[in-house]
């Protein structure tokens, strides 16, 4: 009879499958794996009363990245990701889904005013990342969110909340959020 330890290549395995999930720069999940897990929890979460899908997209990012250096550029989405981090709870599913996207799936009830105030809050949060110690202003964040609809898949979701992402961005010239509406 033989006895071996496999409590270290356990570790290991857990350690590369966290590696292959995860965005290195930020801690979130990927894009395919926060895309996999949404799908999931649509499933899970299949009452129509629940869930939204943000999506969260910096401002004017490649001109931080072009005036401040991409140093501060990662600066800027590392502490976006503490800020969404902090303002969702663990089991909501929060993703870097792009260089300055991210998309958020919130499962509790999507009560429109809890909505408005977490992305208020979002908001405020990104404005107050201060580009200072380089010269620069604050910074600021457009935010599209769809609410879950009885059928909706990931892709409904992600069109609707792209869509009103677009009119944030173009119709409220930026730094603030719309709810789609059908």
């Amino acid at each position: 009879m033989y006895v071996f330890d496999i409590d270290k290549q356990k570790q290991e395995e857990l350690r590369l499958i966290q590696q292959a999930e995860t965005d290195l720069s930020t801690g979130l999940y990927n894009k395919e794996t926060a895309r996999t897990k949404m799908e999931v929890a649509l499933k899970l979460y299949n009452k129509p009363e629940t869930g939204a899908f943000f999506m969260i997209d910096l401002d004017y990012f490649k001109k931080i990245n072009d005036t401040y250096g991409h140093a501060l550029g990662d600066f800027v989405v590392q502490r976006t990701a503490d800020i969404l981090k902090a303002s969702f709870r663990e089991e909501d599913i929060i993703g870097r889904i792009g260089g300055d996207e991210f998309g958020v799936f919130y499962v509790g009830k999507k009560n429109r005013d809890v909505l408005i105030t977490k992305a208020e809050q979002i908001c405020q949060a990104i404005r107050e990342i201060r580009l200072e110690s380089a010269g620069g202003p604050g910074t600021s964040v457009s935010i599209g969110i769809a609410q879950r609809a009885d059928g909706d898949c990931f892709e409904d979701l992600y069109r609707k909340a792209d869509a009103a992402l677009y009119i944030t961005k173009k119709e409220k010239n930026r730094d603030g959020f719309t709810i789609y509406e059908a």
